[in-house]
C-alpha cells in the first residue's frame, strides 16, 4: 500500500497520481492500494471513486489510523 499525506492537490507534472499506480499494478501484477490523507479539507479528490483499491481521507482525527488500517488489511485485488 502506498500512502500520501498532503495539505493540497497532488500532481506530478501532467500525470495524475492514479496513473503511475495503475502502471505499477500492471507491471508488478499486484493489487497495490493507495490511501491519500488530506490534512485539510479543500474539496480535493485524488483517488478514483470507482477503484476499490484507492481511498481518500480528509482530516486526521483519532479515527483515521484505524480507517487506514482497515483499508490496508482488507482483501482486494486489481480487476
Amino acid at each position: 500500500m502506498f500512502s500520501v499525506y498532503t495539505d493540497g492537490e497532488i500532481w506530478a507534472g501532467d500525470i495524475h497520481l492514479v496513473q503511475p499506480l495503475r502502471a505499477y499494478r500492471y507491471k508488478m501484477g499486484i493489487g497495490a492500494k493507495l490511501v491519500v490523507i488530506g490534512m485539510v479539507s479543500n474539496g480535493f479528490r485524488i483517488a478514483d471513486p470507482d477503484d476499490d483499491g484507492m481511498l481518500d481521507v480528509v482530516g486526521f482525527d483519532t479515527a483515521a489510523p484505524s480507517v487506514v488500517a482497515d483499508f490496508a488489511t482488507r482483501t482486494w485485488s486489481a480487476g
